[in-house]
């Protein structure tokens, strides 16, 4: 798994376990389901063991699918 923290202090979180990209934030009570989380798989909505999480100064989020090789690029603005 991962953590990234963007400017305004929401947490973005890799969560490998469970194949999912969590953003929680600050000061919520629960985080916010934004990539994944249908199972292990290649389909575009699924992640196959996310490990590494980048957001950058605009929101987007990046992440590490490791199992699918490739980088996955969530435009939050």
């Amino acid at each position: 798994w991962d953590v990234a923290i963007d400017d305004s202090g929401t947490i973005y979180i890799a969560d490998s376990g469970n194949n999912r990209v969590i953003k929680w934030p600050m000061n919520a009570t629960e985080g916010i389901l934004i990539g994944g989380g249908n199972n292990y798989g290649n389909r575009t909505d699924q992640l196959a063991a996310p490990r590494g999480v980048l957001v950058d100064h605009l929101g987007t989020v990046y992440v590490a699918d490791t199992y699918n090789d490739r980088i996955i690029r969530i435009p939050l603005g």
